[in-house]
């Protein structure tokens, strides 16, 4: 990938300045915390192709093996009716969705209450976390 001056990691290369994307940045963090293989890789549907197939053939390069026996990729999670991103400020942690102590929810949910939101979704449908969405669970 081309490194713009924002980049603090970066190499010259024959083509350009480079610097590591998010394949390699996943690679090395799912290899440093759960080892060369392990249960479950999940992610969004937008990652399916091509950032799960980078991330199967650099740790397959590196390790031998594929990274992960089963890979789950669910739609978008929204948060109030928008893509939760955190370059867009628009997230929220399960600690913040369980105190409350955020600014995209009026009041703390209980784990169960969060829980049954996400397991009465129909399978490929798009999660919107709403204050209203999650009360009426």
């Amino acid at each position: 990938m081309k490194a713009d001056n924002s980049h603090l990691m970066k190499w010259k290369s024959v083509w350009s300045e480079g610097f590591p994307g998010w394949h390699l940045e996943c690679s090395a963090m799912s290899t440093k915390y759960l080892g060369k293989q392990f249960d479950i890789h999940g992610g969004g549907a937008d990652l399916k192709f091509p950032h799960h197939e980078n991330e199967i053939a650099q740790n397959t390069a590196a390790c031998g093996c594929q990274p992960a026996s089963y890979w789950l990729h669910t739609n978008m999670l929204l948060l109030n009716g928008k893509k939760m991103s955190k370059s867009d400020g628009n997230t929220i942690t399960p600690e913040q969705l369980f105190t409350g102590s955020s600014e995209h929810v009026s009041k703390g949910y209980t784990p169960m209450v969060v829980r049954f939101l996400c397991c009465k979704l129909i399978i490929r449908s798009t999660l919107d976390m709403t204050d209203e969405g999650v009360a009426s669970c």
